[in-house]
């Protein structure tokens, strides 16, 4: 499961944080140097932010923190809290459109409503003209 990342403040962003393969490069990344860089994608519209700041990692994350990154993992091995110095929005222009199966669905379904009531109207002709 990804992490969600959620808005602790004007300027500082945070998730929880699970061992998953173990490696913890992250983590392990974050104690060795807080400085960090970040790039979040939203496929569907193409946008992409970057975010420079400085990370903290918090191993026994307080009960507080935790209910401000609305932790509802059976499991939490973490935080990770980012006081975000800089952003800047990035060039769309490789950026591959990915949607869900529900911004699918969403989008499909006039057109599924459409061949139904095609399909309707040509079974009341057939019938009629029978």
């Amino acid at each position: 499961m990804n992490p969600v990342v959620k808005i602790l403040g004007p300027t500082r962003i945070g998730w929880t944080e699970r061992s998953g393969n173990r490696q913890y490069l992250g983590t392990g990344n974050i104690v060795a140097g807080s400085k960090v860089a970040a790039i979040f994608v939203d496929y569907p519209t193409r946008t992409r932010l970057k975010i420079r700041g400085t990370a903290t990692y918090h191993p026994d994350p307080s009960p507080e923190l935790i209910e401000a990154l609305e932790a509802d993992n059976l499991r939490v091995d973490g935080a990770i809290a980012i006081d975000v110095a800089a952003t800047a929005w990035n060039c769309p222009k490789y950026i591959t459109p990915r949607y869900t199966t529900a911004q699918i669905d969403a989008g499909v379904q006039p057109l599924r409503d459409r061949i139904a009531d095609l399909e309707a109207r040509l079974d009341a002709l057939r019938t009629a003209t029978g």
